[in-house]
């Protein structure tokens, strides 16, 4: 246990967190790719000793945790302050091209254009082009392992994990259950830092320049079905609430409210 307690305390001093405490889930990622480079898997270490993410940390008396209700739990040295709250202005994408090439299971691989700087999956008779490691299910799937490996909540966290390994279509399942659970967020900013990293890594190892251009910021994306029902709720009067009547006066008032809502 020690070597990972080590290994934790390092990239927990790289990430900052001994000013700032850092996002769990960031944590998390970032130990296990570390260890992945290193021949070793930590979930594999957490599942074989029956404990998840957050207890782990817990028995390491450097490292104090603070846990928000709703939201991801946050990770950090004696001393470390917490982040200024409040949800980014706006959210990171990646262009189509570049999220499909290193997230998508196709039958024909994707490859990267220099001269046309494009990831695509015909290169006709280009020979500027780079390959790119074909994405496997397999990929996918311990990504989103991990993912709830990190989550605090021990119900949410299974539920997820159920979705991975008992549903018949767990990509699909477990983005639903996402969003059901209400953390699709959470979700989006994990898988574009895992995202991101595998594609600077890619473009290093290939000796290619990385573009600003791969990258985009956009509005927040919408909310999950359980946070529309409850701002639909504003709108509704006490008794429309008890019987559980949505009335298309209420639908209309909070369509008519979204555009004052967005621009806030």
């Amino acid at each position: 246990m020690g070597d990972w307690q080590e290994l934790i305390e390092q990239v927990l001093r790289d990430l900052g967190g001994e000013k700032v405490c850092v996002p769990g889930a960031k944590l998390h990622t970032e130990v296990s790719r570390r260890a992945y480079k290193e021949g070793r898997d930590f979930g594999t270490y957490l599942a074989e000793n029956n404990q998840r993410f957050a207890e782990f940390l817990e028995t390491n008396d450097r490292i104090r945790l603070h846990r928000r209700r709703g939201a991801d739990v946050l990770v950090g040295f004696d001393g470390a302050i917490l982040p200024a709250q409040g949800p980014p202005a706006e959210y990171p994408v990646f262009r189509d091209d570049v999220y499909k090439a290193f997230t998508r299971i196709t039958s024909m691989p994707y490859v990267y254009s220099r001269s046309a700087d494009a990831f695509i999956t015909d290169p006709g008779s280009a020979t500027d082009v780079v390959e790119v490691p074909p994405v496997t299910l397999e990929q996918l799937l311990q990504q989103r392992r991990e993912f709830a490996q990190s989550i605090t909540d021990a119900q949410a966290a299974q539920r997820l994990m159920d979705a991975i390994e008992r549903s018949p279509n767990p990509l699909a399942t477990f983005q639903r259950s996402l969003g059901e659970l209400g953390l699709l967020r959470r979700w989006h900013e994990s898988n574009y830092a895992a995202i991101r990293e595998r594609v600077n890594a890619w473009a290093q190892e290939n000796s290619v320049e990385v573009s600003d251009a791969w990258f985009a910021q956009r509005a927040q994306p919408a909310e999950s079905p359980q946070e529309i029902l409850a701002e639909l709720s504003r709108h509704l009067t006490d008794e429309e609430v008890r019987q559980m009547a949505i009335p298309f006066r209420a639908v209309e008032e909070f369509y008519r409210a979204l555009p004052r809502k967005r621009h806030t």
